[in-house]
C-alpha cells in the first residue's frame, strides 16, 4: 500500500507526533502526514479523508466516528469526568439552572441524560473549562490527568464518564503496513501532556 494519508496530533502533544512522523519517514513508509487537532482526527479517518491517524479515545466517543482501533500508544492517560466545586454534586439534585460545560457536548448530554431528568444546560467550550465552575457553569465534564489543576482550583472529580488514552486508529477494514505499526510501536510510552 503506498501514498497513505495519516492525521497527527499537533499542539500538546506534537513532540510525540514528530518522533512517529520522524519514523514513519525513516521506515520509508509512502506516506503524506498532517499535521491536526485531535479532536477532528476520528472524523476524518471515518469519512475517508485520512487513512489513519492518532488521536484521544474520548475525541472518537464524543465524534462517534467509526474508526478501527489498532493500538493503544500510551501517550497520555486520562479521565473524562463530572468535576464540580461540591464532593457531593448531584446532576439529580432539585436544583433549577444547572449547567455543565464541556468540550465533549455530545458525551456531557449522554451523561445528563443518563442521570438526570432535570433540565440541565450543556455549555459548549474550547478549552480551559474548568474555569467556567463555579461561577459560569454549575459543573463540567473535563479531562483530568493528575488532577492537580483541579486541586488548584478547589474542584473535584465527582464522577468517571470513563478512562482514556491515545490510540492509532485507520478506516475500518484497511490493513495498514507493517512497518507503520511497528514505527507506532516503537512511541509507546506513558508521558505526561505537555503544559497540562
Amino acid at each position: 500500500m503506498t501514498g497513505l494519508r495519516i492525521g497527527l496530533p499537533k499542539g500538546r502533544l506534537r513532540e510525540r507526533s514528530t518522533h512517529l512522523a520522524a519514523a514513519i519517514a525513516t521506515a520509508g513508509i509512502d506516506a503524506v502526514v498532517y499535521s491536526l487537532r485531535l479532536q477532528d482526527i476520528p472524523g476524518l479517518v471515518a469519512t475517508g479523508h485520512l487513512d489513519a491517524g492518532v488521536t484521544g479515545e474520548e475525541w472518537i466517543a464524543e465524534s462517534g466516528a467509526v474508526v478501527d482501533e489498532l493500538l493503544d500508544l500510551h501517550w497520555y492517560s486520562i479521565r473524562l469526568s463530572l468535576i464540580a466545586r461540591d464532593p457531593d454534586f448531584d446532576l439529580d439534585a432539585p436544583v433549577s439552572g444547572v449547567t455543565v460545560a464541556s468540550e465533549y457536548p455530545n458525551l456531557a448530554r449522554r451523561y445528563i441524560a443518563q442521570h438526570t431528568r432535570n433540565a440541565v444546560r450543556v455549555i459548549p467550550t474550547h478549552g480551559s473549562t474548568e474555569t467556567y465552575v463555579p461561577s459560569l457553569a454549575s459543573a463540567a465534564i473535563d479531562c483530568v490527568e493528575t488532577g492537580d489543576t483541579l486541586r488548584a482550583r478547589g474542584l473535584v472529580a465527582v464522577d468517571d464518564l470513563m478512562r482514556c488514552s491515545v490510540v492509532l486508529i485507520a478506516r475500518p477494514g484497511l490493513t495498514l503496513p507493517e512497518e507503520l505499526l511497528e514505527a507506532a510501536g516503537r512511541t509507546i510510552g506513558n508521558y505526561r501532556l505537555e503544559n497540562a
